[in-house]
């Protein structure tokens, strides 16, 4: 139980990372005024709220992880009680998703790999685009086995358990 928290914890603190790291080295090249023509105005498009995304799991989200320390019931009621803000954001995400994706076709591919390049990045900007998506996934499996692990420690899951279930 306590492994399956940590890797919460820490899996958390990376995406945060990356997403930071997307922030600051693509979205902010979104605003350069010698961007190409055919990316001008598609910022919102092709990042959609990913800059909400990482100030909320940045400023609220991980840090009340974090302070959960060891206890699996206040983890669960973290879930519980950002579920809403969870589940708004994320939609909203990946409803764009296929939007963002059109857009990151050529030359706005070309575009990003010159600045993937430049970084000596190993990641490029669709993985980037990705992370959300792929984060909001990992939390279904992670939460299924601190239901399981906590119940078999013979403590109360209640929380945790309504988390897995929303």
């Amino acid at each position: 139980r306590k492994y399956v928290m940590e890797e919460l914890i820490e899996t958390e603190k990376e995406y945060v990372e990356k997403l930071e790291y997307a922030i600051k080295h693509y979205y902010s090249k979104m605003s350069d005024p010698n961007i190409p023509a055919f990316l001008v105005g598609k910022k919102d498009v092709l990042f959609a709220n990913m800059h909400e995304l990482l100030e909320f799991h940045k400023k609220t989200f991980c840090s009340n992880l974090v302070a959960c320390g060891d206890n699996a019931q206040a983890m669960g009621s973290c879930f519980v009680d950002y579920e809403e803000k969870l589940q708004l954001m994320y939609v909203a995400y990946c409803r764009n998703k296929p939007r963002s994706d059109a857009v990151l076709q050529d030359p706005s591919k070309s575009f990003f790999d010159d600045i993937q390049s430049s970084l000596k990045d190993r990641s490029n900007i669709s993985g980037y685009l990705m992370k959300p998506v792929w984060r909001i996934t990992k939390y279904q499996p992670l939460l299924k086995d601190l239901v399981k692990y906590t119940k078999r420690a013979g403590q109360d899951a209640s929380a945790l358990e309504t988390a897995y279930e929303e």
